[in-house]
């Protein structure tokens, strides 16, 4: 039984009621390779993904991040896809070479994501300010609220060409990338052994 974060486009969500996005490809090829069927058992949320899971409702996750205190209750596979981050800005703002521009600013960040604890702890001259999600983040910026918000690079664009094309950019990106593994349940050393092979 398979539960995916159901809303991070263009990596996984669902469309028409299937799992679409970057992960499934993987997931589909793993399944190919191992001969491995998943029953995808669907959720709303990221949270709900997470409750699913320590419910025993699902034994795997197709990507999550390694967090430490996930640790207590899921085995990681090997990373098998690293994100990058993107800084998005106001158009007329010139690009970010150096991330050192950013202290004493204030960054939107979504606070449904790990990686905020993540970033907190390689940025720590960061001002993160959370918002609940996305376009709120985005809105931030718009309205100067905050100077910036960053979030993974592919799920940015897509918002920014539908949404904020000639109001907001993507002035620069983060070194550090988020690497993604899929998440099994802590007694389940031979399928974790088979999705790292």
């Amino acid at each position: 039984t398979m539960c995916i974060v159901p809303d991070l486009k263009p990596y996984s969500f669902i469309q028409n009621g299937n799992f679409e996005g970057t992960v499934a490809d993987y997931m589909k090829l793993i399944s190919t390779k191992t001969k491995l069927d998943y029953k995808f058992i669907k959720t709303e949320t990221i949270d709900e993904t997470i409750k699913f899971f320590q419910d025993k409702k699902c034994e795997i996750i197709a990507s999550i991040p390694k967090v430490k205190e996930r640790e207590k209750y899921m085995n990681f596979s090997k990373p098998y896809i690293d994100v990058s981050f993107a800084i998005v800005t106001k158009n007329d703002f010139n690009f970010i070479d150096d991330i050192s521009i950013l202290k004493d600013k204030k960054i939107a960040i979504s606070s449904k994501y790990a990686y905020i604890e993540i970033l907190k702890k390689v940025y720590p001259s960061l001002s993160f300010v959370k918002v609940d999600n996305i376009d709120e983040g985005l809105k931030a910026v718009l309205h100067s609220k905050a100077f910036a918000y960053i979030d993974l690079v592919h799920t940015t664009m897509g918002i920014l060409q539908n949404n904020y094309l000639g109001k907001l950019k993507i002035s620069g990106k983060l070194d550090q990338t988020l690497p993604v593994s899929i998440a099994v349940t802590k007694n389940d050393k031979v399928l974790l052994s088979i999705l790292n092979k």
